[in-house]
Protein backbone atom coordinates (compact mmCIF):
# COMPACT_ATOMS: atom_id res chain seq x y z
CA UNK A 1 0.00 0.00 0.00
CA UNK A 2 1.13 3.74 -0.54
CA UNK A 3 1.36 6.63 1.85
CA UNK A 4 -0.06 8.79 -0.15
CA UNK A 5 -3.34 8.15 -2.18
CA UNK A 6 -5.02 10.14 -5.15
CA UNK A 7 -8.72 11.28 -3.65
CA UNK A 8 -9.03 13.09 -7.42
CA UNK A 9 -5.91 13.11 -9.58
CA UNK A 10 -7.86 15.67 -12.38
CA UNK A 11 -8.30 18.19 -9.37
CA UNK A 12 -4.89 17.69 -7.88
CA UNK A 13 -6.59 16.57 -4.65
CA UNK A 14 -4.60 13.73 -2.34
CA UNK A 15 -4.84 12.05 1.09
CA UNK A 16 -1.80 10.94 3.15
CA UNK A 17 -2.87 7.44 3.95
CA UNK A 18 0.30 6.45 6.41
CA UNK A 19 1.18 9.41 8.03
CA UNK A 20 3.83 8.86 10.16
CA UNK A 21 5.84 6.51 7.84
CA UNK A 22 5.27 9.64 4.92
CA UNK A 23 7.04 11.57 7.92
CA UNK A 24 9.96 9.45 8.72
CA UNK A 25 10.57 8.95 4.78
CA UNK A 26 10.73 12.43 4.73
CA UNK A 27 12.82 12.93 7.53
CA UNK A 28 15.11 10.57 6.04
CA UNK A 29 15.11 12.76 2.93
CA UNK A 30 15.65 15.88 4.58
CA UNK A 31 18.17 13.89 6.92
CA UNK A 32 15.93 15.17 9.60
CA UNK A 33 15.61 11.75 11.74
CA UNK A 34 13.53 13.90 14.30
CA UNK A 35 10.40 14.71 11.89
CA UNK A 36 7.31 13.96 12.92
CA UNK A 37 4.20 13.96 10.68
CA UNK A 38 2.64 17.19 13.03
CA UNK A 39 6.07 19.22 11.61
CA UNK A 40 5.49 17.81 7.96
CA UNK A 41 2.17 18.87 8.03
CA UNK A 42 3.15 21.97 9.70
CA UNK A 43 5.28 23.01 6.66
CA UNK A 44 2.94 21.89 4.40
CA UNK A 45 0.16 24.54 5.41
CA UNK A 46 3.76 27.48 5.07
CA UNK A 47 2.50 26.79 1.44
CA UNK A 48 -0.83 27.82 1.42
CA UNK A 49 -0.01 31.25 1.58
CA UNK A 50 1.81 30.72 -1.85
CA UNK A 51 -0.37 28.22 -3.26
CA UNK A 52 1.54 25.75 -3.94
CA UNK A 53 -1.34 23.69 -1.62
CA UNK A 54 -4.70 25.01 -1.08
CA UNK A 55 -6.67 23.47 2.10
CA UNK A 56 -9.58 21.09 1.63
CA UNK A 57 -11.56 22.12 4.68
CA UNK A 58 -13.08 20.12 6.64
CA UNK A 59 -11.00 16.85 5.60
CA UNK A 60 -8.26 15.48 7.94
CA UNK A 61 -5.15 14.16 5.74
CA UNK A 62 -6.29 15.32 2.83
CA UNK A 63 -4.42 18.06 0.60
CA UNK A 64 -5.11 19.56 -3.11
CA UNK A 65 -2.09 21.13 -5.07
CA UNK A 66 -2.85 24.86 -6.18
CA UNK A 67 -2.01 26.57 -9.15
CA UNK A 68 1.50 27.25 -8.10
CA UNK A 69 2.33 23.76 -7.60
CA UNK A 70 4.74 22.59 -10.37
CA UNK A 71 5.40 18.96 -12.11
CA UNK A 72 2.56 16.83 -10.02
CA UNK A 73 0.67 16.01 -13.15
Amino acid sequence: PSMVRWEDVNDGVFRIVQSEKLANLWGTIKNNPRMTYEKLSRAMRYYYKSKVFLPVLGRRLVYKFGPHAVLWR
